[in-house]
């Protein structure tokens, strides 16, 4: 890039970032669009905003992510109607199972939970990887891969996968209560599905994890266990409707079993190739991209990114920079 685009770039953002109001009802707490250069691994990247430390792994440990598991892409994910920057992440536990993870910066944590607030968190995903339905006839992608939300990765307390467990008996985009498989919720048309799996209405469709979708939850936070639902690929321009979630998971359900008030980390599973009671489960791989936190829907589709820091703000204009790099929009 010429140092005169370089100038141009800067002045832009710095123009779009006065143009920012902010509203104390509407933030993007924590964002990454794992804009980095492409074939880099991500452990120690340290891009986005609103994080507490570099990309690491599970409980802190860089050797839960085996080398050349979780590498940077060229370009990003497509969704319908969302603008996107930067590359993507794919994960691939051929080299062994993969748990890339990061926390959450103090601001953030700060601003997650309470009762009668709410916590917005998207990002765009999809199962790949090869495929065997010969222990479970209706899921070819047996092996566990998730995208999950943690109240620490120091003491491993995992709060609230999103993907599928292992062994699950369908193959659709899932809430995992816990990480456990026993409390997997699914997604189906018509919506509504049964703890460990399964669909409230017989013969009810499916929404394939190895779909791409760009995944909207919600968490209303309450006094104790939260509500939470689960929009997959909603229209960008429209507050999604209750009655539209894909997922509903309610506070008073026997599968919810964590208060997600505690939130602030992510960690994503990927599990890799084993045989399980008799049957291969083949290596899991996951795509994904801009992981989003905030506190409205719009921090979830904004053109204009806020992120707030302990002590400063970083402020992207992505709607400007779209005039002078390369950008992606489905």
């Amino acid at each position: 890039m010429s140092c005169l685009k370089k100038g141009m770039l800067a002045a832009l953002a710095i123009a779009l970032a006065v143009c920012v109001t902010r509203h104390a009802d509407a933030e993007l707490l924590v964002y990454e669009p794992f804009d980095y250069a492409a074939t880099s691994e991500l452990t120690n990247l340290n891009g986005g905003g609103g994080w507490g430390g570099d990309w690491t792994g599970r409980e802190n440990m860089d050797s839960n992510v085996p080398a050349n598991t979780a590498v940077i892409q060229g370009s990003s994910l497509a969704a319908a109607g969302l603008t996107t920057i930067g590359g993507s992440l794919l994960i691939d536990a051929t080299a062994g199972t993969s748990q890339p993870a990061r926390s959450f910066g103090s601001y953030a944590i700060s601003k997650i939970g309470g009762a009668g607030n709410t916590t917005w968190i998207s990002f765009i995903a999809q199962r790949q990887g090869a495929t065997d339905t010969s222990g479970w006839p209706d899921n070819p992608y047996p092996r566990g891969v998730n995208f999950s939300l943690f109240a620490s990765l120091a003491s491993d307390d995992e709060l609230m996968g999103i993907g599928n467990s292992s062994s699950a008996a369908d193959n659709t985009w899932s809430l995992i209560p816990d990480g456990g498989g026993g409390n997997r919720e699914g997604a189906y048309d018509p919506a509504g599905g049964v703890a460990g799996g399964g669909p409230e209405t017989p013969g009810a469709a499916t929404f394939p994890w190895n779909d791409t979708h760009w995944a909207v939850l919600r968490i209303d936070h309450l006094a104790g266990m939260d509500d939470m639902r689960l929009w997959l690929s909603p229209d960008p321009n429209v507050v999604p409707l209750d009655a539209d979630a894909d997922i509903t998971l309610l506070a008073g359900d026997s599968n919810n079993t964590d208060d997600m008030d505690a939130l602030e980390a992510v960690r994503a599973f990927v599990g890799a190739g084993r045989t399980s009671g008799g049957f291969p489960q083949p290596t899991g791989v996951l795509a994904l991209d801009e992981f989003r936190v905030g506190t409205t829907y719009a921090d979830m589709t904004g053109t204009v990114v806020t992120v707030p820091e302990p002590s400063s703000l970083v402020l992207l204009g992505l709607g400007g920079l779209a005039l002078i790099r390369r950008r992606r929009s489905a």
